[in-house]
């Protein structure tokens, strides 16, 4: 009789934990997906005009940074970004969306999380060589464009770097 009460009590327990940490995962995502139609709906229209018929799009919740994240890859040509949908990581600015990974045919922008977390996200008046790179350690291209062009599997290569660290 006491194994039964305890497995009724563990079950209790499992229950009360378990139930809201899903809810609040499901929460989290349905929050995430309505900033990024948001997003999309912003992005569509004028002054940037996107179709997003040419891109690969996703966006998820990390839990490294506790942030919806937005990951849009055009499917020609180069042009990847990684956005902050909650403003967690770049607090300030002018960006609705603020760009924690940009790259293009220029080369790659890339935030260095600590280095934005050292100045508690509000980097807008910050020198980008303090907190922006290549995402390898060197020079952002909003300083230094890179000797060749980059092409959409640099692009690629650079977000996989990205995702392998600050991904879901």
């Amino acid at each position: 009789m006491t194994n039964h009460i305890a497995r009724y009590f563990n079950w209790i327990f499992l229950v009360s934990v378990l139930f809201p940490v899903i809810g609040e995962a499901q929460e989290r995502d349905a929050i995430c997906d309505a900033l990024f139609d948001d997003l999309i709906k912003w992005q569509s229209e004028p002054p940037f005009n996107r179709d997003y018929r040419l891109y690969k799009v996703e966006t998820f919740y990390s839990m490294k940074l506790d942030a919806c994240i937005s990951v849009e890859a055009k499917l020609f040509g180069a042009e990847v970004e990684v956005r902050d949908l909650t403003r967690t990581v770049i607090r300030d600015g002018i960006a609705k969306y603020p760009l924690l990974l940009h790259c293009d045919s220029d080369g790659v922008d890339e935030a260095n999380i600590s280095a934005v977390l050292k100045y508690r996200g509000n980097v807008y008046n910050v020198p980008y060589q303090k907190w922006l790179t290549d995402g390898q350690g060197g020079l952002p291209r909003a300083l230094k464009t890179p000797d060749v062009p980059f092409n959409r599997f640099a692009c690629e290569a650079a977000l996989g770097r990205w995702l392998e660290q600050w991904g879901p």
